[in-house]
């Protein structure tokens, strides 16, 4: 099967426009960033991202642990330190007011205290495309 790279591959400069979109004056703004940042580290897909529990990352190893990821394996991965600062920040300071009610540990939460489904990820997404 014949396996081509995507034919579009964003510049440096590209990425760092679309990661700067988000507008970190606001809650829903950090959280975004974090969001795409994480997505721009770790290489991780979509599905991968919206299942990361709170303790999935491990700031003293530079890792993220996906659960059932590509081939439902569990993996490893190394996230950068510009990533877990974002997140860090997204954890301390935006994920409390986020979470409502029942808190069943999701990372990242909409704004109704819910996890992300696909297709809402996918909007948020196309929405910071330059």
């Amino acid at each position: 099967m014949d396996k081509r790279l995507p034919r579009h591959v964003l510049t440096m400069k590209e990425a760092e426009a679309v990661l700067a979109m988000p507008d970190i004056a606001t809650s829903t703004g950090i959280r975004d960033r974090a969001m795409m940042v994480v997505l721009y580290s770790t290489g991780m897909r979509r599905l991968e991202l919206i299942g990361l529990q709170v303790f999935d990352i491990d700031v003293e190893r530079g890792t993220v642990m996906i659960h059932l990821g590509k081939g439902r394996k569990d993996r490893m991965v190394p996230i950068g330190e510009r990533a877990i600062a974002w997140v860090e920040k997204y954890r301390d300071d935006v994920r409390p007011e986020l979470a409502t009610g029942l808190d069943e540990g999701t990372l990242f939460l909409t704004n109704l205290g819910e996890a992300f489904s696909p297709n809402r990820l996918t909007q948020l997404v196309r929405c910071a495309q330059p």
